[in-house]
């Protein structure tokens, strides 16, 4: 019994002595149209600080313009993120035809304005969910463009 107790210490030991995954924005662009509705792909990079290897189960994001909600979507995995590495996974993102004017809002300013522009009415909020040896863990994200950066998030 004491040895279970032990090894069960040791593991969550180890898993508390882990660090977060650092998730950002690496890059978001118009895929097409269908009837009314835009697609969006987001690029996001997930870095593993850690020396071994995580998987990444899935994601799920909305897109927000000037604060109001236009869209979102899910990501299903699995992918094998390598430990001290980083990958970027393209996640759709499907703009309804309900709000059709905030997206024509947003692409008139991107013509008009140039994507940075655009981009500072942009905001966008999600979960990763990962998972580390033998326990998952949620990790949210949060973007928005920032001039000095481009776009890079901050850490979660």
């Amino acid at each position: 019994m004491r040895f279970k107790v032990t090894i069960l210490l040791f593991l969550l030991l180890l898993v508390g002595c882990t660090e977060k995954p650092v998730v950002s924005i690496k890059d978001i662009k118009i895929e097409g149209f269908k009837k009314s509705d835009v697609n969006l792909k987001i690029f996001l990079n997930v870095e593993n600080p850690n020396s071994f290897s995580m998987e990444i189960l899935k994601a799920n994001y909305d897109i927000y313009y000037k604060n109001n909600i236009i869209g979102g979507g899910n990501w299903k995995g699995p992918m094998v993120l390598e430990g001290n590495s980083a990958i970027i996974i393209g996640i759709p993102v499907l703009i309804r035809g309900e709000k059709f004017f905030d997206v024509l809002g947003l692409l008139i300013n991107s013509q008009l304005l140039g994507n940075s522009e655009a981009l500072k009415n942009i905001r966008i909020n999600g979960r990763v969910i990962i998972r580390k040896m033998f326990f998952e863990k949620e990790v949210d994200f949060h973007w928005d463009y920032k001039q000095k950066n481009k776009g890079k998030a901050s850490d979660i």
